[in-house]
């Protein structure tokens, strides 16, 4: 896996806009069984990270990702050590999308929540914004129906607190699609849709990191419209499937280029990256 990003300059006096991150002296992640109880052995034979495969190949790919990512949004902020959130703050949100379906976008998406939650032990929340085709409950075990975003989009009192589940023994909390019944992109840029997040990102229930598995761009208009809300974007490319112009037809609807990070799946460990995507600027993560 290859992970890219367009150049993103800091402002002159640019601050961060976001709460210190809470590891440092964090005890161990609950150990109740209260939650959605996950397969771990089952999710680790399909290539997701858990506990167990922490040393992989692939954990230690997406690391390197994460820690990419933290570093363009200003996440680790040492000037600010042991204050408190304040009213402004808000935790960051990434968006995983790709150009067309079976590029990885959920594989990426829940590993890194996954990488997020026992690797780093912070609160994360992943958000399956996939209402036409989402993948997330078949990778974490729980109905395709169950309640979730839509159900709260659809009705602005319904608290969305209730609709998250949380998976049992660590802080990785997902909030399901619900079961769409109508297209969902004037939803996605409603009030309604503002507030959800607002919910999860500031206060003292915030979470630390919310990422979105969107859909993809060129199959839908939804992924578009959750580009807006998002601090970073990870674009997820499959090697030698995408097209030129399919990458540049999805980075030409992403309003802020700044935010693009590529990251380049199913590609072979030791084999030269594909020419096409020579122009991207590649990152040395650390």
């Amino acid at each position: 896996m290859k992970f890219f990003s367009r150049s993103k300059k800091k402002g002159k006096g640019r601050t961060s806009a976001y709460a210190r991150p809470r590891w440092v002296n964090l005890p161990q992640a609950e150990n109740e069984s209260t939650g959605l109880n996950v397969d771990f052995d089952k999710l680790a034979d399909h290539g997701f990270i858990t506990r167990s495969t922490m040393d992989s190949v692939l954990a230690r790919e997406f690391s390197l990702i994460k820690r990419r990512l933290f570093r363009r949004l200003d996440y680790f902020d040492h000037t600010r050590k042991g204050e408190k959130r304040t009213q402004d703050e808000r935790c960051p949100l990434v968006l995983v999308t790709s150009s067309k379906p079976g590029e990885g976008k959920t594989f990426g998406a829940c590993n890194l929540v996954l990488s997020l939650a026992f690797d780093e032990q912070i609160k994360v929340l992943l958000i399956d914004t996939d209402l036409a085709k989402p993948s997330v409950p078949e990778i974490f075990g729980f109905p395709e129906a169950q309640p979730g975003l839509y159900d709260c989009l659809k009705d602005p009192t319904r608290n969305v607190w209730n609709d998250i589940q949380k998976v049992a023994g660590t802080r990785l909390m997902i909030l399901p699609t619900g079961e769409a019944t109508s297209s969902p992109a004037s939803l996605f840029g409603s009030d309604a849709m503002l507030k959800i997040l607002d919910q999860v990102s500031h206060g003292k229930n915030a979470f630390d990191f919310v990422v979105m598995d969107g859909p993809p761009l060129l199959a839908t208009t939804e992924a578009a419209i959750l580009t807006q809300y998002a601090d970073e974007i990870m674009l997820m490319v499959g090697a030698k499937e995408t097209t030129t112009s399919q990458i540049q037809s999805s980075i030409a609807m992403l309003p802020d280029k700044e935010k693009i990070n590529l990251v380049i799946n199913h590609m072979p460990f030791g084999e030269p990256l594909p020419t096409e995507y020579g122009d991207a600027h590649h990152s040395a993560a650390a």
